[in-house]
């Protein structure tokens, strides 16, 4: 069976990285030799997983779909995937035996594996991105609310990372003065942007600043532009469609900058935001299949006297190939075609007992594997610090076959060994305490689904559906969706699940109602992978 090894680090989290990926490819081949397996090629790459779109995972994926590889090594799960599509993707590929192995520090999947492990591993990577974006928006609203931009600062000004009580946000000292001429020139409807652009590249040997992905250079028309039109430069700023007020020194005057915009031919107003529609960029056409778009319509009723919005979502039309008959559809039919989807994946009050009931059991399964793992972890630390102390006290006593780089070398190596070996315990602790949590927050998920998405606003929609749903198709109206690899076998046991409550079901008149499914029942549909005689 051939290998690819991949590894992978946010390009977002240079120099916060857990391991990186030098790291990760060393102890993946470690592995791959400690069980001698053949790899066939490295492939690494440094981009966020949080969201689908990463060129050369997905070029993995389709190489092992073409039998190239089998199998694939990495660091941890995560380095996979942070996002349900991904995750899906693998899940089902290795659940169809199209990957026919998953090799990580923390262990190993094969398609006969229990499915919810692996399932639940995806679900923290991806509940870990979805609390850190949300994390992270937070702090940007708590920034904005104290009037400070978040973000790159404006040319003119520079970010303060010193966390002595200075603004965060300072004038730049080499370009503050020369941007304000700038504005000074464009005041007197003397200059043009080219004239403006040559006179500070050629004479004043105006540079803009570097960047992490941008080196510094002369400025350009379009920069030029993008500061005559920004409302930083007089003490405001935009973020997220609202305006705030700047605690930042200003540049020139409300007065000032509203000339500038009449010169420029421009109001100063900012520019209407496009309208956000819930759907757009999910759904393709099952005619042609391009995308489907959508519009909105206004109309005034006459009886009541009032104008009421429609949303209609239609084919793009894009081909030249083929003309397309499909008719527009309206939102809210679109959208109670969605609601019946998700009830094939809410579980429903019944339900919820009884599948949290069986999860724990699982974990009870998974203590005596945590245990071992755990007993084994601790030795091994003990004999670490053994070996650290046993060195430590050779060179107090000055052994004379020990030299002073010898002693470094041999104490850096097993302080590194032992820093593994903990943050090994670490992660296997947080497993115990998380999984169960998790996987209890997933399944009240699910059973307020419909809740959620009712209630939702457009980004909440739609979030829900992408999680869900994939290869979203409209025909005649008709909406079809598949769920999603994660929650096929969900969908299916929420099925079988409802079947079973059927048969069971006694006939009208018949007083004695069954409270409970049979044990050994439920124990096949939702734990599949579990043995009953262990």
């Amino acid at each position: 069976m051939n290998y690819f090894i991949y590894a992978r680090k946010s390009t977002e989290d240079d120099g916060r990285q857990v391991q990186s990926i030098p790291d990760q490819i060393k102890t993946a081949k470690k592995i791959a030799e400690s069980k001698g397996l053949q790899v066939i090629e490295v492939i690494q790459e440094s981009k966020s997983a949080s969201s689908p779109g990463r060129p050369e995972f997905n070029n993995m994926l389709r190489r092992i779909t073409e039998g190239v590889a089998q199998g694939i090594i990495c660091w941890k799960l995560d380095r996979l995937a942070r996002n349900p599509v991904d995750g899906g993707n693998v899940t089902w590929m290795l659940q169809q035996g199209t990957i026919q192995h998953i090799l990580t520090n923390d262990g190993d999947f094969f398609p006969n594996s229990n499915i919810l492990p692996l399932y639940l591993q995806f679900g923290m990577a991806n509940q870990f991105s979805l609390d850190l974006s949300v994390n992270t928006k937070r702090g940007m609203k708590f920034r904005c609310n104290n009037g400070w931009l978040p973000g790159v600062a404006p040319l003119g000004y520079l970010n303060n990372k010193n966390d002595d009580g200075t603004p965060p946000i300072i004038a730049d000292e080499e370009r503050f003065r020369l941007v304000r001429k700038m504005w000074e020139m464009m005041l007197t409807d003397a200059y043009s942007l080219k004239g403006i652009c040559q006179l500070a590249n050629e004479k004043w040997g105006f540079t803009t600043r570097a960047r992490r992905k941008r080196q510094s250079g002369p400025i350009g028309i379009s920069t030029l532009y993008g500061i005559f039109t920004n409302p930083f430069y007089y003490g405001e700023f935009d973020w997220d469609g609202e305006t705030y007020q700047g605690k930042h020194k200003p540049m020139i005057t409300r007065s000032e900058f509203d000339h500038v915009q009449k010169i420029l031919r421009r109001k100063g107003k900012p520019r209407p935001q496009k309208k956000k529609f819930a759907y757009t960029g999910l759904i393709k056409c099952g005619e042609c299949g391009y995308m489907i778009t959508a519009q909105e319509n206004t109309k005034f009723i006459k009886a009541t006297k009032q104008i009421r919005k429609y949303t209609y979502y239609s084919c793009t039309r894009k081909s030249r190939t083929m003309r397309c008959t499909q008719k527009s559809t309206n939102q809210d039919k679109l959208e109670e075609q969605i609601r019946s989807f998700l009830k094939t994946v809410q579980i429903s009050e019944i339900h919820i007992d009884w599948i949290i009931k069986y999860l724990h059991e699982f974990n009870e399964y998974d203590v005596d594997d945590r245990d071992k793992i755990r007993e084994g972890l601790q030795k091994r630390l003990d004999q670490q610090t053994k070996q650290l102390d046993s060195l430590i006290r050779l060179k107090i006593r000055g052994d004379e076959y020990l030299t002073d780089d010898e002693f470094k070398t041999q104490k850096e190596q097993l302080t590194k060994e032992k820093l593994s070996t903990l943050n090994k315990l670490g992660s296997l602790n947080q497993r115990q305490d998380n999984w169960i949590e998790s996987a209890e927050k997933s399944v009240n998920f699910l059973r307020n689904i419909i809740e959620c998405f009712n209630s939702g606003s457009t980004d909440d929609k739609r979030t829900i559906l992408s999680t869900l749903g994939t290869n979203l198709v409209l025909v005649d109206g008709i909406l079809s969706i598949e769920a999603k690899g994660e929650y096929l076998p969900i969908q299916k046991g929420i099925k079988q699940t409802q079947d079973l409550t059927t048969r069971l079901k006694p006939t009208k008149g018949v007083l004695n109602k069954p409270k409970t499914l049979p044990n050994e029942s439920l124990r096949l549909i939702w734990l599949p992978g579990l043995d009953s005689n262990q």
